[in-house]
């Protein structure tokens, strides 16, 4: 039933809804500290937060200041025009060659725009290349700036040691449920209690405290919690860590001369996701001696595939238009063990050997 509905069976699915909301927030241990809302998945909820800032801004008459890193997501990256179009302030930062970003350089940008109107969008876990950010640094850079902070979460759970530990202070997290083993088209954002009202990208019934209106997706959040509950029961960070080291080993060692692995010496990677280029071949080719050997692969992110041009990721890493077009992703299931691990290598080193001799 819709649980907005005042009938019987309305108030059973609210009920439920309700306990759900309560139950997800405790697995971030953030049941205190913040609300929630949900939404269509990680892109609405990034621009409900982006957008709803700068229209409560505007009200007021002032301007956002936006700051996001280079390689964020193309839901964060596409925001640009929208926000200069309305007057608003937008600040790409560059990063390092293992995606980090300057945070000292960061902090004194920040400092210097009007209270109250700074946002700053983090990327927790990179879809692509698998660094993870420090979230833990997070609480300083809030304490000095008092800049409001959005994290980009949807690749963290199940493919980072604490994924369900996040630092209370941040202003808001956006995540997807699918990419945990929940239904598509179901996410949710989790909003500080603390944080800056915001304008609501969809108006209409005023569900949801008013974040997001519309007809609540009660199975979509039934399927969120229940994928939370069992990615805390299956997901062994020990393990799969081992198990993505193994894979990393093997490729680096096949690679060695012809190719490297992505941010190979970033100080924490996820578990499930290995990034690299070899040269001389392109995205599509690597991907189709994949896909003959029954294995799907990613040549950038899956939100932009079948765009056949230089990845701005690898550009904006500062890697050759060259290097760039030949970036190949393999993502594996968060649940990955050694053993499996072996076995994929059975299946991957042939393609490999295959790909890495010299072209006569």
């Amino acid at each position: 039933a819709n649980p907005s509905a005042i009938h019987l069976s309305g108030k059973k699915a609210s009920a439920s809804l309700r306990e759900s909301s309560e139950k997800i927030l405790k697995v971030f241990n953030l049941s205190e500290t913040h609300s929630i809302f949900f939404h269509s998945g990680a892109s609405e909820g990034i621009n409900t937060i982006v957008k709803g800032m700068s229209h409560s801004l505007d009200l007021k008459g002032q301007k956002l200041n936006f700051f996001y890193s280079s390689i964020d997501h193309a839901a964060v990256l596409e925001l640009k025009p929208f926000l200069e179009f309305y007057g608003h302030n937008v600040y790409e930062c560059n990063v390092d060659k293992n995606g980090y970003l300057d945070l000292i350089s960061l902090e004194g940008k920040v400092k210097s725009c009007p209270p109250g109107t700074a946002l700053i969008n983090f990327t927790y876990v990179h879809n692509e290349i698998g660094t993870v950010f420090p979230l833990e640094k997070l609480d300083r850079l809030k304490d000095e700036t008092g800049a409001f902070i959005h994290i980009d979460a949807v690749q963290a759970p199940g493919k980072v040691q604490f994924w369900d530990r996040l630092p209370s202070k941040v202003d808001f997290y956006t995540l997807s449920s699918h990419k945990f083993g929940g239904l598509k088209g179901v996410g949710f954002t989790l909003v500080s209690k603390m944080a800056p009202t915001f304008q609501p990208l969809v108006n209409g019934g005023g569900q949801q405290l008013g974040f997001r209106s519309g007809t609540i997706n009660t199975t979509g959040i039934t399927s969120t919690l229940l994928a939370l509950n069992d990615l805390k029961e299956s997901y062994d960070y020990l393990e799969a860590d081992a198990a993505i080291n193994y894979l990393k080993g093997k490729i680096r060692d096949k690679l060695r001369g012809v190719g490297e692995i992505i941010a190979d010496s970033a100080l924490n990677k996820n578990t499930n996701t290995i990034f690299f280029i070899m040269n001389g071949k392109d995205s599509n080719s690597l991907l189709m001696a994949f896909d003959l050997a029954g294995m799907d692969v990613g040549v950038g992110s899956a939100c932009s595939s079948g765009i056949s041009k230089p990845n701005s990721v690898l550009l904006n890493l500062g890697y050759s238009s060259e290097e760039a077009l030949s970036g190949l992703r393999l993502s594996f299931e968060h649940d990955l063990t050694k053993s499996n691990a072996v076995i994929y290598w059975d299946k991957i080193e042939p393609v490999l050997d295959k790909l890495v001799q010299p072209i006569k």
